[in-house]
């Protein structure tokens, strides 16, 4: 840094293709998902993170190092940095989204160039790329490019037929051409690289990687419209006079001459198809009996540390042939550690699951979507305190509302996240995430643009997850995790549709003080979790379990 007179340098945690590398991680020890660091060349480095990783950053990050902070949004960074006297910063333009800088005062904002500094850390190893084939992907990439077009030719008047296009989300990218990255350990197997795709429905693609099946795609490379290209030509090509989503974009992009305009792949990818509907139900099934198993017939055997619980999860998922991996790293957690949000257990450092609370938030990677589960169950014989069962029974009663909602068209999922904290708030409790995300098809489980914190409209066959939470700081986390698809009900109106079907632990519960109708729809749904993984070969104990939770709400209702 001081050879190239940098004197506060800003970090994120991207590649070239915002996507997340472990460049902080390699620098802090950090491993959370979600963190900005300002490195000094004064007596403290900055550390930034969200809410959701207080407790971890303060746990893997060294306090004499580092000036630990929490914001809800990282633009707000640039306001402390003043504040604290800073008269500008660095910042590396290959790994610094536009949004980012955008707006901050000339001058306070300098860009450098990376490979100076971080030598080859901000380098992405090449991909092996295949073909995802249309009977999981639900439609052809030539109908998906048209659609594009249409949408951009439609929405944004400055856009012509021989205007020009850039789209730099890997996910899109994924989406739009039905392609994978090959490695069934990436978490989010989206293929790296750049499109540019013209007003005349032609395209000029670059990929960080090679095709491994040359029969599947054979028809890519061979189609005239689409010219694969190396990164160098790629980039001759970036005019001035680009359209581009700045808020997908890295600063090295940004052209003097560009035009912001939405990337409408955004949302299109959003709304599943009829096929993709049919497949997420058909691997919620699969994925829903695997969980339902292995939390009724094996967590309780008192013979699993919370390591030894998620490898063993995974080893019942991979049996199926259509499992390709995790959709992200397992949050297994005992007691105390359940209260950390985003916990990750580690191998000699883990606790043993044999008498507690037990936290289970994990998710695969099927051909033909994802899954995202959340439980929280009662190990062993353990009698949990009236503080957390009041919670946890106002967590279940903002879990079944939102469920059980029904809204007019046009309604964002801003509008409905009320329902699900509600009743938390009357303990005077908010819990500091998110209520859901949207979930990709075997792409990222954390998918924009819908979602319970987003302003955009929800629409029919969308996918999300509903996980309100509960976090009893060095005692006890509580959370529940569906995943639901937005399902038409007539003149104008939608709800959600449940995808996911995984027992509720119902010791947990004050059921007594949910309403009737909350009380219906919790033997409707028990009742389904029954009937669904009985035909899959639920084991007899299982099904005893579930027969007593229908007799004890029954005699409650």
């Amino acid at each position: 840094m001081r050879e190239n007179n940098v004197r506060n340098l800003l970090l994120t945690m991207y590649t070239p293709y915002m996507t997340t590398s472990n460049l902080i991680r390699h620098i802090t020890g950090f491993t959370g998902s979600n963190a900005i660091v300002v490195l000094s060349l004064d007596d403290k480095h900055y550390f930034f993170t969200d809410p959701r990783y207080d407790i971890q950053a303060e746990k893997e990050l060294n306090g004499g190092l580092f000036r630990i902070h929490t914001c809800v949004a990282f633009t707000k960074i640039f306001e402390y940095m003043k504040e604290s006297g800073i008269d500008r910063i660095h910042y590396i333009s290959d790994i610094t989204p536009y949004t980012m800088v955008e707006g901050v005062a000339q001058g306070y904002c300098i860009p450098t160039d990376g490979s100076d500094i971080l030598g080859d850390l901000i380098e992405c190893d090449k991909q092996e790329v295949y073909v995802y084939r249309e009977k999981f992907s639900g439609d052809s990439y030539k109908l998906k490019i048209a659609r594009v077009l249409r949408e951009l030719l439609k929405n944004n008047q400055e856009f012509k037929e021989d205007s020009v296009f850039l789209i730099t989300s890997v996910e899109n990218i994924s989406w739009l051409l039905n392609i994978r990255d090959a490695d069934d350990h990436n978490t989010v197997p989206a293929v790296l690289g750049k499109v540019l795709l013209f007003g005349d429905a032609s395209l000029t693609v670059f990929i960080e990687g090679d095709f491994i099946d040359s029969s599947l795609d054979h028809e890519l490379h061979s189609d005239p419209d689409i010219n694969f290209v190396n990164k160098e030509d790629f980039n001759q090509q970036l005019n001035n006079s680009l359209f581009y989503d700045v808020t997908t974009i890295m600063c090295t992009d940004v052209r003097d001459k560009g035009q912001h305009i939405n990337d409408p792949i955004t949302r299109l990818r959003a709304i599943k198809s009829h096929v993709e509907i049919a497949n997420f139900i058909h691997i919620h099934t699969i994925d829903s009996f695997v969980l339902t198993d292995f939390l009724l017939n094996y967590i309780n055997l008192g013979t699993y540390s919370e390591m030894s619980a998620s490898e063993h999860l995974l080893s019942l998922r991979s049996a199926h042939k259509l499992f390709i991996g995790n959709s992200f790293v397992s949050i297994s957690a005992c007691n105390g550690s359940s209260a950390s949000i985003h916990y990750h257990p580690t191998k000699g450092k883990d606790k043993k699951v044999d008498r507690g609370v037990y936290l289970l938030d994990s998710g695969g990677h099927y051909l033909g979507g994802t899954t995202d589960v959340t439980r929280t169950i009662l190990v062993g014989q353990y009698d949990v305190s009236e503080h957390f069962k009041q919670h946890a029974t106002r967590l279940l009663q903002g879990f079944i509302d939102m469920h059980t909602c029904v809204f007019p068209c046009g309604t964002s999922g801003k509008v409905l996240d009320v329902l699900s904290r509600a009743p938390l708030w009357r303990l005077e409790y908010n819990y500091p995430h998110g209520t859901g995300h949207g979930i990709g098809n075997y792409l990222n489980v954390h998918e924009g643009p819908c979602g319970f914190s987003s302003s955009t409209e929800l629409q029919a066959n969308m996918v999300l997850t509903i996980e309100p939470g509960f976090y009893c700081s060095g005692k006890y986390g509580i959370r529940m995790e569906n995943v639901v698809f937005v399902k038409e009900c007539g003149n104008g109106w939608l709800k959600f549709e449940p995808l996911t079907w995984v027992p509720i632990d119902l010791r947990m519960f004050h059921l007594n003080t949910l309403s009737k109708e909350q009380l219906l729809w919790l033997s409707w749904y028990t009742r389904e979790v029954l009937k669904r993984n009985s035909k899959l070969g639920l084991s007899g104990n299982a099904i005893q379990v579930l027969l007593s939770d229908l007799e004890t709400i029954s005699l409650i209702i």
